[in-house]
């Protein structure tokens, strides 16, 4: 359902576009805005040590929060989120 109210938004948008530059723009900050969502993170035990990658989630981000804080409830401050792709 959201992706389909997406399309539309985007249809929307595509059929005011008065000229090359203004659909230039358009897909650029699309371009922008996909690529700040598609952050994918690590949880790393100790700042060195990968341990588990999280994606594919709507906030990859807030995931990666609630994994370290369940594990760091055994061992205090040992795993972090570090982003890997930007």
């Amino acid at each position: 359902m959201n992706k389909f109210v997406f399309i539309i938004l985007l249809i929307a948008l595509f059929s005011s576009v008065t000229s090359a530059n203004e659909y230039d723009e358009i897909l650029n900050d699309i371009d922008i805005k996909k690529q700040n969502e598609d952050i994918e993170y690590g949880v790393f035990k100790k700042g060195v040590d990968h341990v588990i990658t999280v994606f594919g989630f709507s906030d990859d981000f807030e995931v990666c929060i609630e994994i370290i804080e369940m594990l760091n409830r055994k061992q205090a401050k040992t795993y972090t989120c570090i982003p890997l792709t930007k």
